[in-house]
C-alpha cells in the first residue's frame, strides 16, 4: 500500500490522520469528497477493533458549501453519503480501485478544502 500513497500521505494515514480526495462530482452544481481515517476506538466491553479503516464519500452543493465555509456544521448538507469500513489495506485499495478513485489524488483535508 506504501508504493500507492505519497509517501507524507500514507504516513499519516499509518498514523491515524485523516486524508481526504476531492473527486469529480455527479453534476456541475456539486462538490464531492472522499476521506479515509484510521479508527482508534474500540467498541464498548472489547480489547479489538470493529475494523482499521472508515471511509466517507459525500456531496455538497457548491453555493451551500460557499455559504456555510465559516460554519462548520455541515453534517446535515451532505448529499449522498456513504460509509465504508475496511479491515485491511489490501479492503482499502480494493474499495478505491471499485469507486474508481486514484489513491495519488489524496491529500491534507486542509488542501482541498475538505468541510
Amino acid at each position: 500500500m506504501k508504493d500507492k500513497f505519497e509517501l507524507a500521505i500514507y504516513n499519516r494515514l499509518r498514523s491515524g490522520g485523516e486524508i481526504v480526495a476531492e473527486l469529480p462530482a455527479s453534476t456541475p452544481d456539486r462538490r464531492r469528497w472522499m476521506a479515509v481515517g484510521k479508527t482508534t476506538k474500540k467498541p464498548f466491553g472489547t480489547e479489538h477493533l470493529d475494523y482499521i479503516y472508515m471511509a466517507v464519500q459525500f456531496e455538497m452543493e457548491k453555493s451551500t458549501y460557499e455559504n456555510n465555509k465559516k460554519n462548520d456544521h455541515y453534517q446535515e448538507e451532505h448529499l449522498d453519503k456513504r460509509f465504508y469500513y475496511l479491515n485491511s489495506d489490501e479492503e482499502l485499495l480494493q474499495l478505491l480501485e471499485t469507486l474508481k478513485v486514484d489513491p495519488q489524488l489524496f491529500t491534507y483535508p486542509w488542501k482541498c478544502d475538505y468541510p
